[in-house]
């Protein structure tokens, strides 16, 4: 189930979804259609997932992962939907798994 407005048809603003047991499962920006700014998802168990920002449609700047237990798992950055840069990965444990750089 999802909840959100629609403006001349299109996605606007915030949008939320939610798994069957009835916990947030995303929070979603919109702009005229387009994933714009902040993005939230999370586990079934109401931990974040994941959050970052979109920028016309695709993934911007600093993104951060997270495992079930709330540790986490990666983070990095996009430039235009792109890995760019050091990204760090993570044991579930929170030990630094291994480190990747994009180009």
């Amino acid at each position: 189930k999802s909840e959100g407005k629609f403006k001349d048809g299109e996605l606007e603003g915030l949008w939320k979804g939610y798994f069957e047991n009835g916990q947030l499962s995303f929070e979603e920006n919109y702009k005229d259609g387009k994933s714009e700014g902040l993005h939230k998802v999370y586990h079934e168990n109401g931990q974040l997932q994941g959050q970052g920002n979109f920028k016309n449609d695709k993934q911007e700047g600093l993104w951060k992962f997270y495992f079930k237990n709330g540790k986490l798992n990666g983070e990095g950055n996009f430039i235009d939907d792109e890995k760019i840069g050091l990204w760090k990965y993570y044991h579930e444990n929170g030990q630094l798994k291994k480190e990747v750089n994009y180009k």
